[in-house]
């Protein structure tokens, strides 16, 4: 898992490329402001989202990660409008 910090709707917020069954998914984790922290490259989380398309790419849009034992409700109302 690779993550990075992109700016949606003036807001910064946590993307990353997840691998799952062999494939590779960009996942928007939500913004900043909802936690703070760093995913190392081989952190293994659960994603639960909506696929949706943005321009020519599908990305899920995380309504819940867990991480560490620690699941994070994510508020994505301001990607989704």
């Amino acid at each position: 898992m690779q993550q990075r910090l992109a700016a949606v709707d003036n807001s910064d917020h946590y993307f990353a490329i997840v691998e799952s069954q062999g494939e590779r998914h960009l996942v928007d984790l939500g913004p900043t402001t909802s936690y703070k922290m760093e995913l190392a490259p081989a952190t293994e989380i659960t994603v639960r989202g909506i696929p949706v398309r943005v321009q020519q790419n599908q990305v899920v849009m995380a309504t819940r990660v867990r991480v560490g034992g620690q699941t994070i409700q994510i508020n994505q109302q301001t990607s989704l409008r």
